[in-house]
């Protein structure tokens, strides 16, 4: 193991005394009585000594599980710590010059996956088929190269992005601590549960049905899934959500909600760093229009029939302009482009979501995006496809800021009334704004980095022991027992019905 290396002198906090408030001197120091004296605020700043610590950040290459451990990854370097980011290689040439800015080494694992948007790729077929294939064959190809980083360099501590499940075995074989980073808050659905041998069976069954996948990634999935679910009782784990949009429920010690881990935009903007759509802008302010910004992430591949039902719903709303985050290959469904709409394959998301002009968004309820969205205060209509995104959409309508249409029912008539009831229903953006008001509270990187500060440090954290078999027999009869019950008030009522 390294050596501890010097304790840094980090500035961490700085607290102001305000006016009226004044402060004692220490008793026995022959201070006077200042009589009227009007107390004048102070600042304290306080300093907290740490030691420098090596972190490995592992994550798949794919930006939604990438960025909100790069946040954190970001303040671990701002607090003066070595960070390395390791990910598939084909992934530098995007975040390559990001992670050199923040002060992060990146490192690329496994230099023969390609990227899954390179045609013919088996990468791009496996994304064709299953997300869980894809992300099963990122992690079996990681794996050795990454148990040979961590032994040959013996990070403090590694951070794994919940789906990157081969940093566990590796972390554990080599005796360095995991931490690890849910991006979206789907496992606190089970977090409360034991992880009894009935979660494998009723993962191979509910998996791939809950998740939207094909039926026989089940035992895949339920053995990836075990993992995670494993991890909930053994490590610290954050989760990127908060109680101001999550419902509440009791968690287990080592579950620590962080919020977004994203920097918090300061205020609204009048320009993007994109010279196109600043100039597009300037033509939408002359004409008085609100904004509705499209997107749906890097995952979703939109249909012809999607598309032209998101652009014909829009395009019936006259007092709107559109601007549309939609890749090159899914520009060629759009039947025209009339000036109204400003279409491009990327989008500084951050940015145009603080134009003011913005009113609404629609949005695939991805998680990291929809925090986004939430910071900036914007309403939005869900079109989820799979995965976590159902959950997503359904939490936000129940907070009163979100329109959901399914893909099943997507068409322009849907998208039209969708989008008018968000537009011109006041409601909406009083929730969101409540919404954006909690989000704000949260901790964000800063917490995480903090947790990972005290676990470096062998501070130790409370975790829940894997139940016994007894307590899984247990929880399987009392099971049985409320399903006897329900049959039997159900056979009740059949019975009852027949009579009258």
């Amino acid at each position: 193991a390294q050596a501890p290396a010097d304790p840094l002198r980090l500035p961490s906090l700085q607290m102001f005394q305000p006016q009226g408030t004044a402060v004692a001197p220490p008793a026995g120091e022959g201070s006077q009585d200042s009589g009227d004296a009007t107390p004048t605020p102070k600042v304290l700043q306080v300093i907290q000594e740490v030691q420098q610590r090596m972190y490995l950040i592992v994550t798949l290459p794919e930006l939604g599980h990438l960025n909100p451990v790069l946040h954190i990854g970001a303040e671990l370097a701002r607090r003066g710590h070595q960070v390395t980011l390791a990910t598939c290689a084909f992934l530098e040439p995007k975040v390559g010059e990001r992670c050199r800015e923040l002060g992060i080494a990146f490192l690329g694992l496994a230099p023969e996956v390609m990227s899954p948007d390179k045609p013919g790729s088996k990468e791009a077929k496996l994304k064709a088929c299953s997300a869980v294939l894809l992300y099963t064959h990122y992690n079996d190809c990681m794996l050795e190269p990454l148990r040979e980083f961590v032994q040959k360099a013996r990070p403090h501590q590694i951070l794994a992005d919940f789906m990157t499940f081969c940093a566990f075995p590796v972390g554990d074989a080599c005796g360095v601590p995991v931490a690890v980073n849910f991006a979206d808050p789907v496992m606190l659905n089970v977090a409360g549960a034991s992880p009894s041998p009935w979660w494998r069976l009723l993962l191979i069954v509910m998996g791939p049905l809950m998740l939207k996948q094909p039926l026989t990634d089940g035992p895949m999935l339920a053995r990836k899934s075990w993992e995670v679910l494993e991890s909930i009782y053994t490590r610290l784990c954050f989760v990127n959500t908060f109680w101001g949009v999550q419902p509440l429920a009791p968690l287990p010690p080592n579950i620590i909600l962080t919020g977004p881990t994203g920097p918090r935009p300061k205020g609204p903007l009048q320009t993007t760093s994109m010279d196109e759509l600043n100039a597009w802008m300037q033509w939408v302010r002359g004409k008085g229009l609100r904004v509705v910004y499209v997107t749906f992430g890097s995952m979703a591949v939109l249909t012809r029939a999607q598309v032209r039902a998101i652009y014909y719903g829009l395009a019936e709303l006259p007092d709107i302009a559109v601007v549309w985050s939609l890749k090159d290959a899914a520009q060629e469904h759009l039947p025209e482009r009339p000036e109204r709409f400003f279409v491009h394959g990327w989008m500084p998301q951050v940015e145009v979501l603080q134009l003011p002009e913005v009113a609404a968004v629609v949005t695939h309820c991805g998680w990291g995006g929809m925090m986004e969205i939430c910071l900036a205060g914007k309403p939005i209509v869900g079109v989820p496809f799979q995965g976590d995104q159902p959950e997503n959409a359904r939490m936000a309508r129940a907070r009163g800021f979100a329109e959901v249409v399914l893909p099943s029912g997507l068409s322009a008539a849907a998208m039209t009334r969708a989008m008018g009831r968000v537009l011109h229903t006041e409601s909406y953006t009083e929730s969101v704004l409540k919404v954006q008001a909690s989000l704000r509270m949260s901790g964000g990187a800063a917490a995480a980095a903090l947790q990972l500060e005290l676990l470096a440090a062998q501070v130790p954290h409370l975790v829940r022991p894997a139940p016994s078999l007894s307590h899984s027999l247990a929880r399987a009869a009392g099971a049985a027992l409320l399903l006897a019950a329900a049959c039997a008030a159900v056979a009740s009522r059949v019975r009852s019905t027949d009579r009258k």
